[in-house]
């Protein structure tokens, strides 16, 4: 039999190193890990971006010879001629608008 004080229970003490170090490697691991992820990503997303350089530089360019093309017809239909006002009109119904050729420059 263990002797006891009067009103004097003993207790058992653990010391909480144990849990606040099992916290805290937890607490590490998941920021080493989202960290990585991060990167990850971003080294995918920067991949991506680079691969979609070149169409996009062809799209640029297919634009730039669509607005030239509409250009023209725009002041071939000013000028009178019935077809280019047609293609002009066709356009339009198709929600695609042309500068007036008066506001373009030469």
């Amino acid at each position: 039999m263990q002797n006891t004080s009067a009103g004097h229970e003993q207790f058992n003490t653990y010391s909480s190193f144990y849990p606040l170090l099992l916290v805290a490697a937890t607490l590490l691991l998941m920021t080493v890990f989202q960290a990585s992820q991060l990167f990850r990503e971003r080294t995918e997303l920067t991949r991506i971006a680079f691969n979609q350089e070149k169409p996009m530089q062809e799209s640029r360019k297919v634009r730039a010879q669509f607005d030239a093309i509409a250009t023209q017809t725009a002041k071939l239909a000013a000028q009178g001629n019935r077809n280019a006002g047609l293609v002009v009109a066709q356009l339009k119904k198709r929600g695609i608008s042309i500068d007036p050729p008066s506001q373009m420059p030469h």
